[in-house]
């Protein structure tokens, strides 16, 4: 026979039947003791329109839900940071663009001195990338270009050891007067996975020289 305040229902894996009915303490023991677990379906007559129900879904026993952790969400870091082989970087008494704010960008960038060609499919020019990230390259032009932003290009880097030669289509997002030269800031479209994590290590590697106050490649 029914008592008072029992209520709901759970699945009987045993039989066609649902188990039940049990009142709202007995079904906080069951979670207590591990008995009922917190996504269990569970059944009341005032679900009969919608049906079944999951336990973490009834107010009645919220309380039995994990809590959000008390530590601080992970710092945002490139790729290479998230693959483990970052380093401990010191940059807070060192300013400039490999300064302390570069540790703050999404994909960090290095700096780097390389030959490269860059192809708009009807002509071919030669740069040389000034420094380097997993997402972008900033490359200067010795000549003048007339490259858009906007413009998708390909370019070929003849890189140093551990990136070795590689080619790119990318993007110019920005262009600029630095030195006498003409300088574009592209932004990788597709690129290699592998030459992506090679990329990522030289970074990690590069910036940690110059955390250390080494000289950069």
């Amino acid at each position: 026979m029914k008592k008072e305040g029992e209520i709901w229902f759970l699945p009987d894996d045993k039989s066609l039947n649902a188990a039940g009915p049990f009142t709202t303490e007995k079904i906080k023991e069951m979670l207590k003791n591990d008995e009922l677990q917190i996504d269990s379906c569970i059944f009341s007559e005032e679900f009969r329109a919608s049906g079944w129900k999951r336990v973490f879904e009834i107010p009645e026993f919220a309380e039995f839900l994990r809590r959000p952790p008390i530590c601080p969400v992970p710092k945002l870091y490139s790729r290479g940071h998230a693959q483990g082989i970052a380093p401990k970087l010191n940059f807070e008494e060192m300013s400039g663009t490999f300064g302390v704010g570069n540790t703050y960008r999404r994909f960090p960038r290095a700096p780097l001195s390389c030959a490269c060609f860059v192809n708009d499919q009807n002509r071919l020019f030669y740069g040389r990338i000034v420094d380097i990230s997993e997402m972008g390259a900033s490359v200067v032009f010795p000549e003048k270009v007339d490259f858009r932003e906007g413009a998708v290009l390909t370019l070929t880097a003849r890189a140093p050891a551990p990136m070795g030669t590689f080619s790119v289509r990318l993007v110019v997002v920005r262009r600029s007067q630095e030195g006498g030269g003409e300088v574009y800031g592209f932004y990788f479209l597709q690129l290699n996975p592998g030459h992506k994590r090679k990329i990522a290590r030289y970074v990690l590697n590069e910036l940690t020289k110059i955390s250390k106050g080494e000289k950069s490649a």
